[in-house]
């Protein structure tokens, strides 16, 4: 069985699995030395077919990391008829607006590069965090029982999750949803100084004691009002829930300026 993984967005990427085995995989930034490229993956995809020496005709499953559909898969995969991926309900009213505006729809040039598939391979949308879930567990190379825990900033309405992996299945125990999302304040710390999140975990290795003593000696940390609006708003709990609870981003960016200014 030939599966292509298909994702498009931010780091747009593609990856094929023969009979249960990562083939290949490839994000899309390796050929257009585009960081966070979030295009078409149509090298990547043409990498994954080119090193197995299989063309697309060969693939059974296409399976695409969202349970909402990708329009952006009519033209690469140049699905027709009742395959048609049609826009979610959000989609339909811009474009509506867009013939309102009689504004241009982007659409491919014409000498771009898609992949037709056959009638028989099947389109299957997996859940997000699922998705993330199964990279872990079937990779781990473990048959024992696993706790599996995803975290992201949002996918498919869910931001953290917890999942059980036995016996070659996985079994979700818990969602959180958007307001819980541990990834988007993260991207509020690394945008903060405009830099790739692996430069803040780097900084946050070599700095982590050296920023803790400076938070704790200065007036920010002291003064009532944050400790107040850590614990009510950005880290509050109910019900035994962790969430961000609807905290404007502006507010969180602006308590962790007030930090991130403080000289290391």
């Amino acid at each position: 069985m030939k599966v292509l993984g298909v994702h498009i967005g931010h780091d747009s990427s593609a990856c094929l699995v023969i009979d249960g085995k990562i083939i290949a995989d490839a994000a899309e930034e390796r050929f257009t030395r585009i960081k966070h490229y979030s295009g078409l993956p149509i090298n990547a995809i043409d990498y994954c077919l080119k090193i197995s020496n299989i063309s697309i005709d060969d693939i059974d499953f296409i399976a695409v990391p969202s349970k909402n559909p990708y329009p952006e898969l009519n033209f690469l995969l140049d699905l027709k008829g009742e395959n048609i991926e049609r826009k979610s309900g959000p989609g339909r009213m811009l474009e509506f607006a867009r013939r309102i505006m009689k504004s241009s729809i982007a659409k491919p040039p014409l000498y771009i590069k898609n992949f037709p598939i056959k009638d028989s391979t099947e389109l299957i949308h997996v859940e997000h965090h699922l998705a993330h879930a199964a990279s872990a567990y079937y990779t781990c190379g473990s048959q024992e029982k696993q706790l599996i825990i995803t975290m992201d900033g949002a996918g498919d309405g869910v931001s953290i999750g917890t999942w059980r992996g036995e016996d070659g299945k996985i079994t979700p125990l818990k969602k959180f949803p958007v307001s819980a999302s541990l990834g988007w304040f993260y991207s509020n710390v690394t945008l903060l100084k405009h830099s790739a999140g692996g430069t803040v975990m780097e900084k946050a290795r070599l700095w982590g004691w050296r920023l803790m003593e400076i938070i704790l000696k200065s007036e920010v940390f002291w003064n009532p009002i944050i400790p107040n609006l850590i614990m009510e708003k950005l880290l509050s709990s109910m019900n035994g829930e962790f969430h961000i609870s609807g905290m404007k981003e502006e507010l969180i960016s602006g308590i962790l300026m007030k930090l991130m200014r403080l000289k290391l």
